[in-house]
C-alpha cells in the first residue's frame, strides 16, 4: 500500500508486485530484469530470485503466504532519517550484500549531501505516509536517478548513531519530549 501510495504521489519507486500467484509473478518476471523478494510482514531481508526460486517445487510455496517482488536497482544504498518534516541525518551506506543489514564485512557508512529536490522527495515520502519519524530507503542508480524504496516508521537508527554521531536517538527522545 505504501509503495502506491507513493507512486500516486509521484514519488519513483521500483516496479512492485505484492502476491501469492505464481502465474502473477511468472508475468511479473516478463516485465523486469531482475527480481527480488522480501517478506511482506517485514523484518526479514532482501534477496535476489535465484534458478533455485524459479522451480516448480519452490514457486507452488508461494500460495501460502503472499511475497513482496521488486525490480531490481542497482545503486548506492541511502537512508535519510526524517523526524518532524526534517532531514536529520543523511548517509550511504556500502556493503557487498544486496540487503546492507546482512553484510559480511564491516560496512562503511558516510555522510552525504543530496540535491535539493531529493531531500524535499525524503520529506514528501514520510509525510504522505504520515510518519513524524521514519527513515527513507533510497537507491541512487548509476545514471544518478533517485528511487524510493520503502518508509519505514520504526526504523534502526542505533548503529547509524555509533557509526555516524548523528545523535538521531538524541534527536528523537528531544522531540518526544518536547511534544510528547
Amino acid at each position: 500500500y505504501q509503495l502506491a501510495l507513493l507512486k500516486k504521489h509521484g514519488i519513483p519507486v521500483p516496479k512492485t508486485l505484492v502476491t501469492n500467484s505464481k502465474t502473477e509473478l511468472l508475468k511479473f518476471r516478463k516485465e523486469v530484469k531482475e527480481v527480488i523478494y522480501k517478506a511482506v510482514a517485514g523484518g526479514s531481508f532482501c534477496r535476489k530470485m535465484t534458478d533455485h526460486d524459479w522451480t516448480t517445487e519452490r514457486l507452488d510455496k508461494l500460495k501460502y503466504a503472499p511475497v513482496i517482488f521488486q525490480d531490481y536497482i542497482d545503486g548506492d544504498n541511502i537512508r535519510v532519517y526524517v523526524l518532524d518534516h526534517k532531514i536529520i541525518s543523511c548517509n550511504v551506506i556500502y556493503t557487498d550484500e544486496l540487503d546492507y543489514r546482512m553484510h559480511s564485512k564491516p560496512q562503511h557508512i558516510e555522510h552525504i549531501s543530496l540535491p535539493e529536490d531529493i531531500k524535499e522527495m525524503c520529506i514528501k515520502a514520510a509525510d504522505i505516509c504520515g510518519h513524524n519519524f521514519a527513515a527513507i530507503d533510497v537507491k541512487k542508480t548509476t545514471n544518478n536517478k533517485y528511487v524510493v524504496l520503502e518508509a519505514t516508521p520504526s526504523p534502526m537508527f542505533i548503529g547509524i548513531d555509533h557509526c555516524t554521531g548523528d545523535n538521531i536517538s538524541g534527536q528523537l527522545a528531544e522531540y518526544l519530549i518536547k511534544n510528547g
